[in-house]
Order: C-alpha cells, then sequence, then structure tokens
C-alpha cells in the first residue's frame, strides 16, 4: 500500500519522465560567477545519444566550449586557440530565430529586428572581431553562418580590390543539406549589421550594405549528411574545422577575393571530415557532457 501511494505521488510515467527531461543537468560555464551561462539539462543530454536531434542547449553549450575551456575545447591544441576570443564572437542559437520574428516587409523592419536582438551585443563590438559565429534552425534542420571580417565592410566598395590576396568581407554559409536559403540569411544579417553599425558607432560614416555587393554570400562544397539528426553535429564540426584555420595570427585560411570568388576551392573544404567523425564527435560531447553533470553542483 506504501509503495502503491509513492508511485502515486509521483505522478504517472509520462509526468515523471516530463520532470526528468526538465531537471538540470549542470550550468556551461559552471560558478555562480558565470555569465551567460548555459543550462542543459537531462533531456538534452539524452539529445546526445545516436539519432537524436541536437538542440539549441546543446548548439549553445558546445560554442561556449570551443572557445573557451583551455583543458576541454576540441581546438585546445590549434594554433589558433589562444586568440579566439579575440577573433571571433559566437551568437547564441536564439539569435537569428529572434530575428525571425520581425517582418522585414515594414519601413522600419530591419530597426525593429534589431531592437529584438540588441541585447546580445551589448558588451561586445562585433566589428571588432575577424568572425562571426551565427547557428540557424530553421524547418527542424542546423547550418551555420560566418560573417567574415565584418570590420572591413565600410572600407569595401564591393568590388574586387585587384590583388586576390586581399581580405574579402562575405558571409560564409555552411549548410549539410543544402536547405536554408542563404538569400534570405544574407538578407537579415546584412540588414542587422546596418543597423548595428548605426546605433553602436553614431559617430562614424553610415554603413550601406548593397545585396550580394559588399557581403557576398558564400557556399562551398562541404561534407554532406546521409540521414535527418546529425546536422546539429555538422554545424558544430563546420564551427571547428573552419575556426582551427580562419582564426589566430597564422591563419591558412585568411579569407580573401580569391577565396571568395572560388568558394574556398584551394582549402578542400569538402575532405575536412567524414560521416565517421561526426560520429565520433557526438560519442566524445557526449562523454563530456557527462562527465560535467557527474561533476555538477547545483
Amino acid at each position: 500500500m506504501a509503495a502503491a501511494k509513492s508511485a502515486a505521488a509521483r505522478g504517472p510515467p509520462w509526468a515523471i519522465a516530463t520532470r526528468r527531461a526538465s531537471t538540470p543537468a549542470f550550468h556551461y560555464p559552471p560558478g555562480r560567477d558565470a555569465v551567460d551561462s548555459v543550462t542543459v539539462t537531462r533531456g538534452d543530454l539524452d539529445r546526445l545519444k545516436p539519432d537524436e536531434f541536437l538542440n539549441d542547449n546543446l548548439i549553445d553549450f558546445a560554442l561556449k566550449l570551443f572557445l573557451k575551456d583551455a583543458a576541454q575545447s576540441p581546438l585546445r591544441d590549434s594554433a589558433c586557440f589562444g586568440d579566439l576570443d579575440r577573433d571571433v564572437y559566437a551568437f547564441s542559437s536564439q539569435f537569428y530565430t529572434k530575428m525571425q520574428e520581425q517582418r522585414l516587409t515594414r519601413l522600419d523592419g530591419a530597426s525593429q529586428m534589431h531592437a529584438l536582438v540588441s541585447r546580445w551585443t551589448r558588451d561586445v563590438d562585433v566589428f571588432a572581431k575577424r568572425l562571426l559565429l551565427v547557428p540557424i534552425c530553421e524547418d527542424l534542420h542546423w547550418s551555420l553562418a560566418v560573417v567574415c571580417h565584418p570590420g572591413e565592410l565600410l572600407d569595401h566598395a564591393g568590388a574586387r580590390r585587384g590583388r586576390d590576396d586581399a581580405t574579402r568581407p562575405c558571409l560564409v554559409v555552411l549548410d549539410s543539406l543544402r536547405m536554408h536559403n542563404a538569400s534570405a540569411i544574407e538578407k537579415r544579417i546584412r540588414l542587422w549589421l546596418q543597423e548595428e553599425w548605426r546605433v553602436r558607432k553614431p559617430e562614424k560614416p553610415p554603413l550601406v550594405l548593397t545585396r550580394q555587393l559588399q557581403l557576398k554570400i558564400v557556399a562551398p562544397s562541404v561534407p554532406a549528411q546521409t540521414n535527418s539528426c546529425d546536422c546539429g553535429v555538422f554545424l558544430l564540426r563546420y564551427a571547428q574545422e573552419f575556426l582551427s584555420r580562419a582564426a589566430g595570427d597564422a591563419p591558412t585560411i585568411r579569407v580573401t577575393e580569391r577565396d571568395v570568388a572560388t568558394k574556398f576551392a584551394d582549402h578542400a573544404v569538402g575532405a575536412w571530415f567524414g560521416s565517421g567523425d561526426i560520429a565520433r564527435m557526438r560519442v566524445e560531447l557526449k562523454a563530456l557532457a557527462q562527465t560535467l553533470a557527474d561533476q555538477a553542483v547545483l
């Protein structure tokens, strides 16, 4: 009788499962003084099992770990790691999702869109960064957009500078299924950049960007997924591979006029990793997240 009452108090199995899924497993970065910490739940950990779709908490946690964690980042042994904080800013997975809430058909659509997401850049000068990572989730699919050399947009008239080795602002879209509309992504990010410049740098000349001119879309041929569940892991692997080559003081990918014109043909992007690497990355991320959960003090 006591056991039956105890089970009844806990509720039906579906309610118990729901409570478990929403129970925090760990916070990252850990610690009471951590800024902009991500809460990863028990349900999130289950999504690291094979054939599961990574959610926003896992994407945000992994990108923070990649950029900041000298002990556990897969980039920790890369020559670029010490410069990542200087060179790179990774947006929350909610950043682009929030931008999509604002329709751009209104005359003030761009400024309203910027207002929705302004808190994410309140304490960072995105134009001082070399690379901006924008995770994108739409129609149950993840892709990664990378804004390269945003600080050079004002100086770039849009035409080629005449030298293949001159650096060039662009928007790199890395999509494992080529499913997302790159032009729509470019439009929102371009308009946001204009508004960000206007709001954060009112003393500077206005930044006016023309579609596919100053911020050209580059969609290189990338390793592609062959299932419907690994897009989030592909996003993380794209970020790891791109940063290891494009950040730091001695990058092998400088993002130049030639890189943009050839869609990075000189860098064998399509051979950066294989399906086995994706499977291993999921296993390694799951093991790391479980370790953090086991060590967590909540």
